[in-house]
């Protein structure tokens, strides 16, 4: 693809921001510029081990229900959805090895019989509970010229999305975001860098009054036990080093187990930030809620690899070991080893031991 090409689908992508029904053609021409013969924009709910494929080129309708319903779960993708973060571009080969993929189900019944070799995730977005991808699938095992290639397009789409999202938020009418806002289950924060506090909704301030974790006081949000996380985040947010999926953090129930859970999201920022201009968004969940603490949380709390959070996943989905193994073409040995890290991180003694650990953390499992 020539530089003038290239330009041209760029402004194409863009075009998309205000007419959707564009993106068909535009994700055909993306594809064939990476050298794949089809593509899709995806969202997958990590809570729910789902996906959306809302975007779709040349791919056939039988085969793309096939894999929303029995094939998403054993994806070689899972195992690093809670590991990956936006700008980022995988293969199958990148998250596991190439040799184990295609002996796994995953290759044997969904790809293999489509012709198809490989895939690339080029990652847009990512929270604790949603990923949005781009992704465009090959007849052939993806080099890094392909992954490069996807890499220039990711940041374009991603960008065009928000855009179009951001239009239609501002479309919204301002009572009806209130009321919204004001309804939600979990506590919504916002703060300037000083953490004075220019919004705040009843379940934020409920999960305040229960949870004894943070503390309104003279108007600014501050931790009860005078710790430095939300100073910390606050540093990270005002210097530009969190992305778009922001920073997590747990604060402790006086029995020990996890007493609320913080997602500090940063605001976009103005050219010229006043002091009083608001720069972050917290949210608040404590376990009791159905906005559990997420599995990422877990997975960088007690350092688990892609392989240990893949075996994880399946185990606590109901599967054997031997299950892991058939699903995932690894051998025995190689899923035990797994097991046996997994249990010595979180310093368990088996499944039984590692399930109520996770439950009591109300750790959603996706």
């Amino acid at each position: 693809m020539t530089l003038e090409r290239f330009s041209e689908v760029v402004g194409s992508i863009y075009e998309c921001a205000l007419q959707p029904e564009l993106w068909p053609d535009v994700l055909a021409e993306i594809c064939k510029a990476v050298g794949g013969p089809s593509g899709w924009v995806a969202v997958h709910e990590l809570s729910k081990v789902q996906s959306r494929y809302e975007v779709e080129f040349g791919t056939d309708p039988e085969w793309q229900q096939r894999l929303r319903e029995h094939y998403v779960a054993v994806s070689p993708f899972i195992g690093i959805a809670h590991h990956v973060r936006p700008g980022e571009v995988w293969s199958f080969g990148d998250a596991i090895d190439y040799d184990e993929f295609l002996g796994s189900r995953f290759y044997r019944e969904w790809s293999q019989p489509q012709g198809l070799s490989d895939t690339i995730m080029g990652v847009m977005t990512k929270t604790p509970e949603r990923l949005t991808w781009l992704g465009v699938c090959l007849d052939v095992r993806a080099t890094e010229a392909h992954k490069a290639r996807v890499g220039c397009f990711v940041p374009h789409v991603e960008r065009s999305l928000r855009i179009s999202r951001l239009l239609e938020f501002r479309a919204a009418q301002t009572a009806e975001l209130v009321a919204a806002v004001e309804s939600l289950a979990t506590g919504l924060i916002v703060v300037d860098s000083e953490f004075q506090v220019r919004g705040i909704n009843p379940a934020a301030e409920r999960l305040i009054r229960e949870t004894g974790a943070l503390r309104v006081e003279r108007g600014c949000l501050r931790e009860a036990a005078g710790g430095s996380k939300l100073a910390e985040g606050m540093s990270a947010c005002v210097g530009a080093r969190l992305d778009r999926a922001g920073a997590s953090m747990l604060y402790p129930s006086r029995d020990g187990g996890v007493g609320l859970l913080v997602q500090m999201v940063p605001l976009p920022t103005q050219r010229t930030r006043r002091p009083s201009d608001a720069a972050a968004a917290i949210f608040l969940s404590a376990p009791s809620q159905p906005k559990a603490a997420p599995m990422e949380v877990f997975v960088q709390h007690y350092g688990l690899t892609p392989s240990e959070t893949r075996v994880l996943l399946a185990t606590l989905n109901g599967q054997n070991p031997r299950a892991i193994a058939e699903a995932n073409g690894l051998a025995m040995p190689t899923v035990r080893t797994h097991l046996s890290r997994l249990y010595g991180k979180t310093q368990t003694s088996g499944r039984t031991e590692l399930v109520r650990l996770i439950s009591s953390m109300s750790v959603q499992s996706g």
